[in-house]
């Protein structure tokens, strides 16, 4: 192997482990303080949404919260995901371009936050690449050390290699979130804190419309 190409797989390596250490730093904070991060997922799913904007021949975005027993299921259908936005997903980084004033950055460290609701995610959702629109499936356990979430990381990826082509996208969501928690408190204080704030949404995210969130007792 070449002094380069050895060189460019060393500094692979360290920003896969630079990217899960912000990973499990990020977590473990929203997770040992849930009292702040309760009151803030619900807006970082929401910011996520808007960021993404609407889909072609659409002018709005329309989300949802879905409450069953004990699992949370957060959805939108504005436009799908783009490459970037997976691998800030993955990587617990941000898909925001350096200077944009339109956009926050997707999947960050904001996104991080949301784990207060469950170390294990389930994401689903619409992807596009100069082939077209694929539909994935992915499931994110940030629940282990290191070693454990580059496993993750490598399993995630290999998931999204299972990737289907999808052409007829009106009845599909561009994204599905689901969070299986026992921390049904947090659910309630964020639900809470979004209901005080559409007024206010509505006025400073035009492109959003916010679905009442529903909630069956399951349990």
């Amino acid at each position: 192997m070449a002094f380069g190409d050895r060189f460019r797989d060393a500094r692979v390596a360290i920003l896969a482990r630079n990217d899960v250490r912000r990973i499990r730093a990020e977590v473990q904070d929203s997770r040992t303080e849930p009292a702040r991060a309760a009151r803030r997922w619900p807006f970082e799913l929401l910011q996520n949404a808007h960021d993404a904007g609407p889909r072609d021949g659409r002018d709005g975005v329309t989300v949802g919260y879905h409450v069953t027993g004990r699992t949370l299921e957060f959805v939108h259908d504005g436009a799908p995901f783009r490459m970037e936005d997976l691998a800030a997903l993955l990587s617990g980084g941000s898909s925001k371009d350096f200077e944009s004033e339109e956009t926050t950055g997707r999947f960050g460290t904001g996104f991080l936050c949301t784990h207060v609701l469950a170390e294990r995610v389930a994401v689903s959702g619409l992807a596009t690449n100069p082939e077209g629109v694929f539909r994935f499936v992915i499931d994110l356990d940030r629940s282990g050390d290191e070693a454990a979430l580059l496993e993750d990381v490598a399993r995630s990826e290999e998931q999204l290699n299972g990737a289907t082509s999808v052409t007829a996208i009106d009845d599909l969501p561009s994204a599905s979130i689901r969070y299986d928690t026992d921390a049904l408190d947090v659910v309630t204080a964020g639900l809470n804190a979004l209901r005080e704030a559409v007024p206010f949404l509505f006025a400073t995210c035009p492109l959003l419309c916010v679905l009442p969130a529903s909630v069956s007792d399951s349990r």
